[in-house]
């Protein structure tokens, strides 16, 4: 398997500090039911089974299959927000042994896959010391002899702050990867690693999900990143869950966004958003980059052969071998001599 180090804007340079967006108005929470009728919400109330309100306010409206929620369209319950926090009685149980698995390692993995996106490297740098604290006791219960906690090359200042405090942990160690892409997902990086059998493999927004869970909380914010081709440094923001993506860019990049492309979970692997007012913010939703938008057409494709051997599942866009295994990674585009889009010759809309 070779990997490679994707070539990225030198100008536009890591974030230094995490902003906030912790007050929003209103909130829009996808619900599934038709006949929600409270008229006032708590926060971390259940509104729909797993969905939690991440404000206290006022029940406004519901929008009916207006957004969208893990890709898919959604009902919404509109919350005006009290900022006042009021709390509702948590029902939720602490973590227990699930089964009495015993596993090898654990591999905590830390990498953001996309170019310019900084959220795990964020989540784990404020939630440090609680994580490190988390891991050790599920290490102890599946009596673990090895926990990899992995971060790439680049991250130099989570690298720093855990070698500070990692060292209180004999257990856990960190693991520094190279900046190669893909190692954000579970199959390329456990490969690297040559991981193969009795290990517990978590990202580390699950890990966290499950801190939170033991600890008889849910999450109320998410951490995303806000990239783009003219922006200096990008912007990582914690924001209050099912907040709609336009008024998350309005307050951090003005009515700006407009003039750009905005592609939704990043550069590489991501997608065109036409609409941010109908995209809410979840669990599953990691940024945006802003792109110029261009006038520039593909060319016809030439036969090259550079996305084939570039292509890590060794899809041939071409003759369509292998088709079936493609992973939307991009990469295929990314080394296009003449900026085909892959995805219109995995269809059959090309002339190739």
């Amino acid at each position: 398997m070779h990997l490679i180090k994707l070539n990225e804007n030198k100008n536009i340079t890591p974030p230094q500090n995490m902003q906030t967006f912790l007050d929003p108005d209103y909130v829009y929470i996808p619900i599934s039911i038709n006949n929600f009728s409270k008229t006032q919400i708590l926060a971390g109330e259940e509104v729909d089974k797993h969905i939690y309100s991440p404000v206290s306010g006022r029940f406004v409206a519901k929008s009916y299959n207006d957004f969208k929620y893990k890709n898919k369209v959604h009902n919404a319950i509109i919350v005006e927000n009290d900022f006042r926090e009021y709390k509702a009685p948590s029902n939720l149980k602490k973590l227990k042994k699930a089964s009495s698995a015993k596993y090898s390692q654990i591999v905590i993995n830390c990498i953001d896959d996309e170019p310019y996106t900084y959220n795990k490297s964020f989540l784990l740098k404020e939630n440090l010391s609680d994580l490190l604290k988390f891991i050790d006791k599920i290490s102890l219960d599946a009596k673990s002899h090895e926990n990899l906690l992995v971060v790439k090359a680049s991250d130099a200042a989570i690298i720093e702050s855990c070698l500070a405090q990692i060292s209180t942990y004999p257990n856990i160690k960190l693991i520094v990867m190279p900046n190669e892409y893909l190692l954000g997902r579970k199959e390329f990086l456990l490969k690297k690693l040559k991981i193969t059998d009795n290990y517990l493999y978590l990202d580390i927004n699950i890990l966290y999900e499950l801190m939170l869970y033991n600890q008889n909380r849910v999450a109320d914010t998410k951490i995303i990143t806000i990239s783009g081709d003219d922006l200096k440094e990008s912007i990582v923001v914690k924001t209050k869950l099912y907040v709609p993506l336009r008024v998350c860019l309005e307050k951090f990049v003005g009515n700006s966004f407009n003039d750009y492309d905005i592609i939704a979970g990043g550069i590489m692997s991501g997608y065109k958003v036409n609409k941010p007012s109908k995209i809410i913010i979840d669990n599953s939703f990691s940024g945006v980059y802003l792109a110029r938008k261009t006038k520039e057409m593909p060319g016809k494709c030439i036969k090259c052969g550079r996305c084939l051997s570039i292509c890590p599942m060794k899809v041939n866009m071409i003759t369509k071998e292998n088709i079936d295994k493609c992973i939307n990674c991009n990469l295929c585009s990314y080394i296009c001599p003449v900026k085909l889009n892959p995805l219109t010759i995995k269809w059959g809309d090309s002339d190739a």
